[in-house]
């Protein structure tokens, strides 16, 4: 509208802003946008998504960017796109190398460099940048944190002399790791979940060339890039896939056919 030879925007529709300032442009700017999330001064962060409130007036803010989810029974924790890992719940681990702090009902970040999470029951492990080295914490009864004890662990600890890991999971008392290709796991092995039960981390079975792992309470399974599925450890259940109902500590293959 323009008034003695002023021209100013009339209102913009909810969601959009004149925020150049110039009439002839209109109402240019998308307020949902990361760049002017809820108003043209608001930019978000690198790990940070813009997202719009659901209500009936319009609203939006900065949010972080979650790329990974993990939980056990007492803890969830998320990983965001940049790598910060944020946790919440009891065991839930703030930064503190004292490990002091062992409950909290909101997010408390973790870590900053973070590749890939996991969790399970009581415990939970992270493979972190640049090398994939991997720290666990919470119990340990089993030794399912890898460091070579049975001593719970309020902090994380390393898995020492293991590195380049991408994923991760994490059963009842054990944990398993992909490294190159290969299955590694460590902690209780009862039901051969991960073989015959060890402190630190152990190859599994003759597998390569896998591209994903999963974690049951007691069991372990792998993908490979050809789409071949293994498992192993308890199978009383049938869940190892095999056509019987008896627990092996050997992968075996499942037979998916047509």
């Amino acid at each position: 509208a323009c008034v003695a030879g002023a021209c100013a925007m009339a209102s913009c529709e909810e969601g959009w802003d004149d925020c150049s300032g110039g009439a002839d442009e209109g109402c240019e700017t998308d307020l949902t946008a990361a760049a002017t999330c809820g108003s043209c001064t608001v930019a978000c962060g690198p790990d940070q998504i813009c997202l719009q409130a659901p209500a009936e007036s319009f609203s939006a803010a900065c949010v972080r960017s979650i790329d990974q989810l993990a939980a056990n029974d007492f803890a969830t924790c998320a990983r965001s796109i940049s790598g910060a890992l944020w946790c919440w719940g009891l065991g839930a681990y703030n930064g503190d190398p004292a490990g002091e702090t062992r409950h909290a009902a909101a997010p408390v970040l973790a870590g900053e460099t973070v590749r890939a999470v996991a969790a399970a029951h009581g415990h939970t492990c992270a493979a972190v940048e640049p090398d994939g080295d991997v720290y666990c914490w919470g119990d340990n009864a089993a030794g399912q944190l890898g460091d070579g004890t049975t001593e719970p662990a309020a902090a994380p600890v390393l898995v020492p002399s293991f590195y380049g890991v991408d994923q991760l999971c994490c059963g009842s008392a054990h944990t398993c790791a992909l490294l190159a290709g290969k299955v590694y796991c460590w902690g209780q092995g009862g039901e051969g979940q991960q073989g015959p039960g060890t402190l630190s981390p152990q190859k599994a079975g003759g597998l390569s060339g896998v591209v994903e792992i999963a974690c049951g309470a007691l069991h372990t399974c792998a993908r490979t890039g050809s789409g071949s599925v293994s498992c192993w450890g308890a199978g009383g259940d049938g869940q190892l896939g095999d056509g019987l109902f008896a627990s092996t500590a050997q992968p075996v293959t499942v037979p998916l056919g047509g």
